[in-house]
């Protein structure tokens, strides 16, 4: 029977690698697509918000090389999927969002979360903002 060792950590270092609770972490892509999925809808903001991203959208991620699948938002946050379709979109879709930070209707997001993988050989891309209330 091999024994292992313990790791001697020092009460800084434990720290830093203790689970995380999910008061000490920010949420995953998978918590703000469940809440933004069950979110009432603030209709007249809603509808303003995703015009000015689908409008800026079209211009800052065209196709051919970005499909956008769908814009959606709620009451606090806005959802936007697409796909990448050529080399280096990954890098074009956080551009176009700091790009986005710029305009006047943007800047009322505090926080912005992004997950990407490639599936049959194209870049899947979720990006939900959280909005900054009142």
């Amino acid at each position: 029977m091999v024994v292992t060792p313990s790791l001697v950590l020092s009460a800084e270092h434990l720290k830093m690698v203790a689970p995380k609770t999910k008061a000490d972490r920010p949420p995953t892509i998978e918590e703000l697509h469940h809440k933004i999925a069950t979110e009432p809808r603030d209709d007249a903001w809603a509808l303003e918000v995703q015009t000015h991203w689908r409008n800026f959208l079209a211009q800052h991620a065209p196709l051919p090389d970005f499909d956008i699948v769908s814009v959606e938002c709620r009451r606090t946050l806005c959802e936007l999927a697409a796909f990448g379709n050529a080399p280096g979109t990954d890098k074009r879709w956080n551009q176009a969002l700091q790009m986005a930070k710029q305009e006047t209707w943007a800047q009322q997001f505090t926080n912005t979360s992004t997950h990407m993988n490639e599936q049959n050989g194209r870049a899947v891309i979720l990006t939900i903002l959280e909005r900054r209330l009142p």
